[in-house]
């Protein structure tokens, strides 16, 4: 078997010149406060995306993945709040997700308790609202942060609990509210096809490389006061960091795509994926498939009987050439198993997509 076709990752499209000019800066150190020209290209890195989000006042810090900006959000909402619950949804990432269940100990090192609300399939996946005016009903005086995902990795939507009036009124009772846009932010904001728009919050998290670049240069973007810089006595941190060590060249091979492809090459190609997404769906629905949600950005989830049948599926469609991922999806009064595929800048030419979809038809 050849090289498996990627669906199953959300890969941002790199070009063989960004890759190749980008390699020759992947050894120095965007950490090195010293080194005026890494630094004056990091600072147009950060605000590119705070103009991208309509909030060019914020600052920021690059860390090496979404799932670090996550963890450096939370780390300061609790030190901001001085409280100890975090209300997340059963769709959150699976950083946040996996702990949220008790599989990980990610939240017992940050010092936070989760508090789960569950999404409703019902009502477009949206989080219930008795659900949630029960449990802010319950635990909001100690709730120090709410997560709101915008692209969720099992069904790439919008959650909106960051728009929800009783979120509001927590955060005016003194909760953070952070926005995980980690992979729907840079489509959502480019895309002509999803509403250009993101909530008001106190964080974000954008992940460039999931739409384009290369992996190691992620983003959280918030207030200046919220960050606190470590002291290093015998070295000169860069301001954009609080790590000693960062390649800068996932910046650089940011920075070659956006000259590449300009604002307007970038919107052709995220609307794209999009709509290629869509067709493929309802190619699916079509032939009598069940497709979860939307899609409304670039993730198409299938529903299958079981487990077991969703593993079966995987497992012919990577015997064909097609990695694809799980899905697994689990509520208060609902299960649901299958798979899902993601169509992302860096997949092959679109007619694969189709040529999966019709794989998936014949096998299903």
């Amino acid at each position: 078997m050849g090289r498996l076709l990627d669906y199953e990752q959300m890969l941002g499209l790199i070009t063989p010149c960004a890759r190749e000019i980008s390699a020759s800066w992947d050894d120095v150190n965007l950490a090195s406060g010293d080194d005026n020209y890494v630094q004056k290209i990091g600072n147009y890195f950060l605000d590119f995306h705070a103009q991208l989000i309509h909030r060019p006042e914020l600052s920021g810090l690059v860390e090496s993945s979404g799932s670090k900006a996550n963890e450096r959000a939370l780390k300061i909402a609790k030190a901001k709040t001085g409280k100890s619950k975090v209300l997340v949804s059963n769709l959150a990432h699976s950083s946040i997700q996996d702990a949220a269940v008790g599989q990980k100990d990610f939240f017992v090192g940050i010092g936070l308790e989760p508090v789960i609300v569950y999404a409703d399939p019902t009502n477009g996946f949206q989080v219930d609202e008795d659900d949630l005016s029960a449990k802010i009903s319950k635990h909001g005086k100690d709730i120090a942060v709410v997560v709101s995902t915008y692209g969720t990795t099992p069904l790439g939507h919008a959650e909106n609990l960051a728009i929800r009036d009783s979120v509001k009124q927590l955060r005016k009772d003194g909760a953070w509210l952070h926005i995980d846009a980690a992979y729907g932010g840079c489509y959502t904001l480019f895309s002509t096809l999803i509403t250009p728009t993101l909530p008001l919050a106190d964080s974000y998290t954008l992940d460039p490389y999931k739409f384009v670049g290369k992996p190691g240069a992620s983003l959280l973007l918030t207030d200046a006061r919220n960050l606190r810089k470590g002291i290093i006595p015998y070295y000169e941190i860069s301001p954009l960091t609080v790590d000693t060590t960062l390649s800068f060249g996932p910046v650089v091979a940011w920075i070659q795509m956006i000259k590449d492809y300009e604002r307007a090459g970038l919107r052709e190609l995220a609307n794209d994926c999009i709509v290629e997404a869509r067709l493929a769906a309802a190619t699916l629905r079509n032939a009598g498939i069940k497709v979860v949600y939307g899609p409304k950005m670039s993730v198409v989830p299938v529903a299958l009987p079981s487990a077991a049948a969703a593993k079966y599926i995987r497992e012919n469609l990577k015997q064909s050439g097609f990695k694809v991922g799980k899905l697994h999806l689990e509520g208060d009064n609902y299960l649901i198993d299958g798979f899902r595929f993601t169509v992302t800048p860096r997949v092959p030419e679109f007619h694969k997509v189709r040529e999966l979809t019709s794989t998936i038809i014949k096998m299903i």
